[in-house]
């Protein structure tokens, strides 16, 4: 935020780690001050004039190399330099300096496995099970987070096998750390055929899982 009137001239410097020339950073100015980058912004190419009062706000863009390695760093050195107008007499250029650090994480490694276990014949969960017409069974899915880095936006979904009509689907009995709640958003009506979601708010922790459970009854 400017304090008197003048111009303010932005510059970035970069050190990667390990050294790569392959990083990329872009300054905009972020006109309506809400810290994302909109298709209207420009980028900071030239001195931005000021007022007694007001306030810049800025974006920077980065760009992180392909290939760029768990743990791999680029810190930037934003550097305004302010020029004061109509002071006397003349004051000398300030220079004000922030940093930031952008590190690359571990990419989300989400496993998900699948059993069935028949209810009526009371036989155990597995990856296939005999069984009769009109058995009820139940699939059980296991979503576990098995990256370093919690996962959000999650879902799990699913679809009815043939020959069966959909009976029930839940969610966890209870939720693990981070997530919030959990809803099935897409099931087929009792009896028929289609496809299950069940949609995650909150974060799965390192190592956390997902299990959700349906119902459907063999066709006689």
């Amino acid at each position: 935020k400017a304090a008197t009137g003048g111009s303010v001239t932005f510059s970035m410097a970069n050190t990667a780690t390990p050294a790569s020339p392959a990083w990329n950073q872009v300054l905009y100015q972020d006109s309506n001050c809400n810290a994302a980058l909109e298709a209207s912004e420009t980028q900071v190419t030239t001195a931005i004039t000021v007022t007694a009062g007001q306030t810049v706000c800025l974006v920077i863009k980065q760009f992180v190399p392909a290939g760029a390695g768990q743990g791999a760093q680029n810190s930037i050195t934003l550097s305004a330099a302010f020029t004061y107008t109509n002071s006397a007499p003349a004051l000398a250029v300030s220079t004000l300096l922030a940093t930031d650090i952008t590190t690359v994480g571990q990419a989300g490694d989400l496993s998900l496995a699948k059993l069935v276990s028949n209810i009526t014949q009371a036989l155990p969960a597995a990856t296939s099970v005999n069984a009769n017409p009109g058995d009820t069974l139940q699939y059980t899915l296991t979503a576990t987070n098995n990256g370093t880095q919690p996962l959000s936006t999650l879902f799990v979904s699913d679809s009815t096998a043939a020959f069966t009509g959909f009976v029930s689907a839940a969610c966890p009995g209870s939720l693990p750390t981070g997530i919030t709640g959990c809803t099935v958003t897409t099931q087929p009506a009792v009896n028929a055929q289609g496809a299950l979601k069940w949609t995650f708010t909150g974060s799965l922790a390192s190592g956390g899982q997902l299990i959700v459970t349906y119902r459907v009854k063999v066709d006689q």
